[in-house]
C-alpha cells in the first residue's frame, strides 16, 4: 500500500464536498473551502503540489478498493486514472458524434482492462496534483462531468495519459447506481465542450445536426456559448517536466516482428525493407502481405531478393484487398514479443525500432503510435491524427493481457 499523501474529494450530490487527507495510514477530515468539486480539486492541487488528488462519488465508495491503494496503480506522472468505461461516459455525450467523426472514445469501451480515454469519469479518479495543475480545470462548465471531459480532451493533446482503470474497483457496481451516474450532459455543457474543444463552426454544425436527426434545436445553448473565448489554462512547462526521461535500457533484447501490407508497389517496399535492414535493433521476421486480387503481380518481385536481408521474411500473396485484413493475417503468424505495423511507403532512420521500444519502456505502455507525416504535411496537436500520415504502430504481443 502506498505511503503517498492523498487528498480525496468526496462528492455528495448537491451538498458541499468533503475532503479527506490520507497519509501514513492515517485519515484526517479537512475543511472544504468551495462548494464545487472542480474548484476544490484545483484548490487542493495548488495547496498540496506534491500530493495525489483523488475524487470519489459517495455512491461508489462501497465498491472501490482502499483509496490508499490507488497511487500504486499509477505507472508514471502523466497518468490520470478513473472509471470512465464502468460509468459508460460515452453515453453522456452521444451527440458529440455529430462533430467528432474519428474518436474511438465515443464508442462502448472495454470494462475488463485499462483503456485510454479522455472522457474522464466524474465518479472516481486520481492523479498527481502537478498533472492536474499542468492541464488546469475550466471553471465555466456547469457540471463536474463536463469539466473533467474538457480537462481530459485538452490534457490528452498536451501529453496527459488518462486511463479508465477497472482495478480501482473491488466489486461490480449495481446497474441502478451506474444509471444515476451516467446522466447525459446538458445542452449548455455539450455546446461549451464543442466550442472549446472543436471550435465555433462545429457548435453550429452540432446545432443543425441535433435539429435534423433529433428534432431538437439547442439554439439557446449554442448561442450562449458561441462567443466564449478559449482560455489559456494550465502550465505547459510543468506538463513538459512531468514527462519521464526516455529510458535507454529496454531490458533483455526483445524480439520484433514487422507486418507490411502492400499492393504492387515494389520500389516502395524495397525502400522499407532496406530501412529495416539498417536498424540498430533488427526485426526477427518481416511479414509481407501482397494484395493481388487480379493475379497481376504474382511475378512482380523482380530483383527483390528477400534472402539478402538480415532477417527472416514471409511473403504471402492474397487474392483480396484490405490493409487491415492483411495486418490481421500477419498478426496471426507473429510470435515475437513486439509487433510493428508499417505502411509500405514509409521511410525512417536507423534508430526507429530502438526509439519505439525506449518510449514503450519509459511510459510503461504496451503500444506506441508514431506520427510519420507525409511530405508537405504538418503535424497537428498531440493526440490528433493528421490526414497526411502513414502508419507506424508498435504493440506488445497480446497487449490486452
Amino acid at each position: 500500500m502506498s505511503q503517498a499523501e492523498i487528498l480525496a474529494v468526496h462528492i455528495r450530490g448537491n451538498q458541499p464536498p468533503l475532503v479527506w487527507r490520507h497519509a501514513g495510514g492515517l485519515r484526517q477530515l479537512l475543511p472544504a473551502a468551495t462548494p464545487s468539486p472542480a474548484s476544490e480539486i484545483m484548490r487542493l492541487a495548488e495547496g498540496f503540489p506534491e500530493s495525489y488528488i483523488a475524487w470519489i462519488d459517495e455512491r461508489l465508495e462501497p465498491f472501490v478498493i482502499d483509496i490508499e491503494q490507488w497511487p500504486d496503480l499509477i505507472e508514471q506522472p502523466l497518468e490520470v486514472l478513473h472509471l470512465s468505461s464502468i460509468q459508460v461516459c460515452h453515453q453522456m455525450v452521444e451527440s458529440l458524434g455529430f462533430v467528432d467523426f474519428e474518436s474511438p472514445f465515443l464508442l462502448p469501451a472495454p470494462t475488463d482492462r485499462r483503456y485510454p480515454t479522455w472522457l474522464i469519469s466524474s465518479g472516481a479518479g486520481i492523479g498527481l496534483a502537478s498533472a492536474l495543475r499542468a492541464a488546469g480545470l475550466e471553471p465555466r462548465f456547469r457540471s463536474f462531468a463536463a469539466t473533467l471531459f474538457d480537462f481530459g480532451h485538452r490534457g490528452l493533446g498536451s501529453g496527459l495519459c488518462p486511463y479508465s482503470e477497472p482495478r480501482l474497483l473491488r466489486q461490480p457496481v449495481p446497474e441502478d447506481i451506474l444509471h444515476d451516474l451516467s446522466v447525459p450532459l446538458t445542452d449548455y455543457d455539450v455546446a461549451l465542450l464543442i466550442r472549446l474543444c472543436y471550435g465555433r463552426k462545429w457548435t453550429l454544425f452540432w446545432t443543425f445536426a441535433c435539429g435534423f436527426f433529433r428534432q431538437s434545436w439547442p439554439w439557446k445553448a449554442a448561442l450562449s456559448t458561441l462567443f466564449h473565448k478559449s482560455a489559456v489554462l494550465g502550465d505547459a512547462q510543468l506538463m513538459e517536466s512531468l514527462h519521464p526521461q526516455r529510458s535507454v535500457d529496454v531490458g533483455l533484447r526483445p524480439s520484433i516482428d514487422v507486418i507490411i501490407p502492400t499492393m504492387g508497389r515494389l520500389e516502395h517496399l524495397k525502400n522499407v525493407l532496406e530501412d529495416l535492414a539498417k536498424q540498430s535493433v533488427l526485426p526477427r521476421k518481416v511479414f509481407i502481405v501482397e494484395q493481388d486480387p487480379e493475379g497481376a503481380v504474382s511475378t512482380a518481385r523482380g530483383d527483390l531478393d528477400l534472402n539478402a536481408f538480415p532477417f527472416e521474411t514471409d511473403y504471402q500473396i492474397v487474392r483480396w484487398i484490405g490493409a487491415c485484413r492483411a495486418r490481421n493475417l500477419g498478426l496471426e503468424k507473429s510470435m515475437s514479443d513486439w509487433t510493428l505495423l508499417l505502411d509500405d511507403d514509409v521511410r525512417f532512420s536507423d534508430g526507429l525500432l530502438l526509439y519505439l521500444l525506449q518510449v514503450a519502456t519509459t511510459y510503461r505502455v504496451k503500444a506506441v503510435n508514431g506520427a510519420h507525416l507525409l511530405a508537405g504535411s504538418k503535424a497537428g496537436p498531440l493526440g490528433k491524427r493528421s490526414t497526411s500520415q502513414a502508419l507506424v504502430h508498435l504493440q506488445r504481443r497480446n497487449p490486452s493481457n
